[in-house]
């Protein structure tokens, strides 16, 4: 299933030979070795979760699926079992880059990967210093075909916002609002086609035919992602955000992604998310932070201008999540981070 953060689950129909050609694909691409701990939090309700079995499967790693909830001494328990590899979504490495603080002794971990959303600016930074000498790899993808793109090894530090290339056998578009492939460097939907695209969704024809369809060089189906992104001439991807997520405020076309990086950026804002603007042209963003909401708003303005500034922000203790850890925006719009 979907995870929902933006909308209502969907059951996604899961050939084997999808999952086994997906599973060999990333396998290739992050090359876990037979020596290799994979210390995974993530829920195997999460298909990012799920894989890292099929992953240490097809590697002969070793497996760890810690018990219980995590708790302060997290970096000690990982520090013991031998971690080599850590599976992150952005939170999970945000709580971890906390912990550190207490307890900033080495550890093995020579891999850190990223998917769900994006590990960027700060965030990535903070991540990075608790792991000195490890190797982040974002990589970017949605259930409908499991992965799209992985980067090379710390690639975003030379390539600021890539989430790589695309897997090998598959095939990568951008294309307009008309379906037809844009060259590099012009933003569009991002498309994406080969074996690892999956055959639907469950007992949905109507939502199928919206995500799925001819893909654009005619060869087989696609999977249509609704986000934005471009491709430069070397077939790096850049994500810039969904189609919902990209808006007009005050004349100047934003995304939440921007926002959320320029919030991020500010001493002392350990977790963001932000919305388009709301019916009343209202555009608000969510801080979890110690500064008060004006500070916040203040800080946005020096980095954005006065213009590109949200009009409201709200403070919060935490950000509300679905269980696979990424940030309930449904819950942001509706206000159920109140309850």
């Amino acid at each position: 299933y979907t995870s929902g953060s933006t909308g209502r689950p969907k059951g996604i129909v899961c050939p084997h030979r999808a999952v086994v050609f997906a599973a060999r694909a990333i396998a290739e691409r992050l090359g876990y070795q037979p020596q290799d701990v994979v210390w995974n939090r993530l829920p195997l309700s999460f298909d990012y979760g799920l894989y890292q079995l099929f992953l240490c499967a097809l590697a002969g790693a070793e497996l760890v699926l810690p018990p219980g909830e995590m708790s302060a001494g997290e970096l000690a328990r990982l520090r013991e079992g031998g971690a080599t590899v850590l599976p992150l979504v952005p939170a999970l490495g945000v709580t971890l880059a906390r912990l550190a603080r207490r307890d900033p002794r080495p550890t093995r971990v020579r891999l850190l990967t990223n998917t769900g959303a994006a590990l960027v600016g700060a965030d990535a930074a903070r991540v990075r210093a608790v792991f000195p000498g490890s190797s982040l790899v974002c990589m970017y993808g949605m259930t409908e075909c499991k992965r799209i793109t992985i980067a090379d090894p710390d690639e975003d530090l030379t390539h600021p916002g890539t989430v790589g290339r695309a897997l090998p056998g598959t095939r990568l578009f951008v294309v307009n609002e008309h379906g037809r492939p844009q060259p590099p460097g012009t933003a569009g939907q991002i498309v994406s086609a080969g074996p690892h695209v999956m055959a639907g969704y469950r007992n949905a024809p109507e939502e199928t035919a919206h995500r799925f369809g001819p893909a654009p060089d005619g060869d087989g189906t696609a999977v249509y992602t609704g986000d934005t992104g471009r491709i430069d001439p070397d077939g790096r991807l850049y994500f810039l955000g969904r189609s919902d997520d990209i808006f007009k405020h005050r004349g100047w076309r934003m995304s939440t992604l921007e926002l959320e990086t320029a919030l991020l950026d500010v001493p002392g804002v350990r977790a963001a998310a932000t919305a388009p603007p709301d019916a009343a042209g209202v555009l608000t963003v969510w801080a979890v932070t110690d500064l008060a909401a004006h500070e916040v708003l203040r800080a946005l303005v020096e980095r954005l201008g006065a213009a590109r500034a949200p009009d409201r922000c709200v403070v919060l203790a935490e950000l509300p999540r679905t269980p696979h850890g990424k940030v309930d925006r449904v819950a942001l719009r509706t206000g159920g981070w109140q309850r």
